[in-house]
């Protein structure tokens, strides 16, 4: 267990760059904390925060397009929430140098990326939502997402992507959803290339299953994620394992 210590100035930027500033400061460092790092981890509030970023962004996606239907909503909502858009927040917030987690998982450089990395954004969006309510932490949550919500168009955010497709596929087929996992990244942090696998178990007529694993790359996680669905459903099209529109 180590000792919890944060640069008092890095504490004072990351609130600025946020845009808000805790009340009680032990909240904010306990949804810095890992689990690895101590006891009064950021677990409980990852959880909360995750609820409190669903809602904000279905109250925004809500009255942001009011002629979208159910479906269009929930796939905007699916391509803002998702882990490797989280990731996106927290490189851009800065949220790293903050970690308190041991050297050990800061070496393991992909699966810090990847997890710890994207729960923390969560866990902090819980500690605002506790520290100063749901007003406080729907500005901070959008202030954060502006530079994605100023590119997307309602085009891109209701596109159905190739994981989007992949999901609902494998839901109609009363499968488990597919499973995406980090495998490596090389290059230079500037220039990182991430490579990511793409799991799904798939129910036969006959009630046999087979399973499909892909590995796929991109610049991006999300990119990597996306490519891989995509290489998973050209094979379950040439297998004639399902009907794929798109």
């Amino acid at each position: 267990m180590g000792s919890l210590t944060i640069n008092l100035q890095t504490i004072r930027k990351f609130q600025k760059t946020i845009g808000y500033q805790f009340t009680k400061h032990e909240l904010l460092l306990e949804a810095l904390t890992h689990k690895s790092f101590g006891q009064n981890h950021y677990e409980r509030l990852e959880f909360l925060g995750d609820s409190v970023l669903n809602t904000v962004i279905s109250n925004y996606l809500f009255s942001e397009f009011p002629k979208a239907s159910e479906g269009e909503l929930s796939r905007m909502r699916a391509n803002l929430v998702d882990k490797s858009t989280l990731l996106e927040i927290g490189t851009e917030i800065e949220i790293a140098p903050l970690l308190l987690m041991t050297e050990g998982k800061k070496s393991n450089k992909e699966k810090f990326k990847m997890s710890a990395l994207s729960d923390a954004v969560e866990s902090v969006f819980g500690a605002i939502f506790i520290d100063g309510g749901l007003e406080a932490v729907t500005a901070v949550i959008l202030r954060a997402y502006k530079p994605l919500l100023d590119f997307k168009t309602f085009e891109t955010l209701s596109l159905a992507t190739a994981k989007t497709l992949l999901q609902e596929i494998v839901q109609k087929n009363k499968s488990a959803l597919p499973v995406y996992s980090l495998i490596k990244t090389t290059g230079p942090d500037h220039n990182l290339k991430f490579f990511v696998s793409c799991k799904i178990k798939w129910k036969l007529n006959n009630d046999r299953i087979f399973t499909l694993v892909e590995v796929a790359s991109g610049d991006s996680l999300k990119q990597a994620e996306q490519n891989a669905a995509e290489i998973i459903l050209h094979k379950l099209e040439k297998k004639n394992a399902c009907n794929i529109s798109k």
